[in-house]
């Protein structure tokens, strides 16, 4: 078999592929005398075939632009590929632990100065993108009324039956891109995460003192990498000041283990804790987004005036 000295067929970047479905360079490397001169090592796999440009950077693509300097030894974060990330907002339970303000309307309807909830986690988020998927239930002609005024491009997905939140994240799985945030639709926030732009799947996480946030949320704990080795819903011993947020980052692989994972003996539904550390035991690298700043979740009457007082 004679060696293909220059291009290869295909002349543009294919996912995987060139026309061959090798899964190879477009070039030839025969003439290459093997000497390595620079190497980068990525956070995750290439999503695409890398670009080279007139000046020799070097650009891929996963779940944003990158940029290398062709000396391997800087990067350079040009910014979300909004094409493909989307959010995730969850808006379908009907707020029983809030009554009497879910009487008559859904709990991300609440208003926290003149303005729903869903629209303040709509504000936060769409700095990332203009895509987002509402999954509705309770109550959910004001939300789809509402949100559609909005100058958003939104999509509505229905969770029939309340089973919680992994079920609700269950219901995008044909409407999602590889990688997607997931934001409870009545948590509110005001700061910054300080996560590294490449992180594949996360957690929002914040420091706090107060333990009876983090029993009434869910915990973490990291290994020695910091990264995630363990988390777990409404826990009754506190070993640190971690405390889970409703906010996540998820490959699209989760779906396949909120399928594996069994409904939980604490509420009778999948509880997306438990599914996170199956993903975890199961060899997924999931790291913490450490949040700065202010995060109510918004589970009790009082809540509202929380939230009113910190979010001004």
């Amino acid at each position: 078999m004679s060696v293909a000295v220059g291009p290869m067929d295909s002349p543009w970047s294919m996912k995987c592929h060139d026309n061959r479905n090798t899964g190879r360079s477009l070039y030839s490397t025969a003439d290459n005398s093997g000497t390595e001169k620079w190497k980068y090592e990525t956070d995750s796999w290439i999503e695409t075939t890398p670009i080279i440009d007139n000046e020799g950077k070097i650009y891929y693509i996963c779940l944003l632009i990158i940029k290398i300097i062709n000396n391997g030894g800087k990067q350079n974060i040009l910014g979300f590929n909004s094409d493909l990330l989307k959010c995730v907002i969850l808006c379908a339970g009907n707020g029983n632990r809030i009554l009497p303000y879910s009487s008559e309307q859904s709990k991300v309807m609440i208003k926290i100065h003149n303005k729903p909830l869903v629209e303040h986690v709509i504000d936060y988020w769409k700095q990332y993108t203009k895509d987002f998927i509402f999954v509705v239930g309770y109550k959910k002609e004001h939300i789809i009324n509402h949100v559609s005024t909005l100058p958003i491009r939104a999509e509505f997905v229905e969770q029939k039956k309340l089973n919680g939140i992994a079920d609700a994240v269950l219901q995008v799985k044909t409407y999602v891109p590889d990688r997607f945030i997931v934001a409870l639709g009545d948590c509110l926030y005001k700061g910054k995460f300080q996560a590294h732009n490449q992180q594949l799947q996360c957690i929002g996480v914040y420091k706090t003192n107060n333990v009876t946030e983090i029993k009434l949320n869910y915990s973490i704990e990291l290994n020695n990498d910091n990264n995630v080795c363990k988390v777990l819903e409404k826990p009754t011993h506190i070993v640190n000041n971690l405390c889970g947020m409703g906010i996540y980052l998820f490959h699209r692989r989760v779906f396949k283990y909120i399928k594996k994972t069994k409904p939980s003996t604490l509420r009778n539904e999948i509880e997306i804790t438990d599914v996170i550390q199956n993903m975890i035991n199961a060899g997924e690298l999931i790291t913490p987004a450490f949040f700065n700043g202010h995060y109510v979740n918004i589970t009790y009457p009082e809540d509202i005036q929380k939230a009113e007082r910190l979010f001004i």
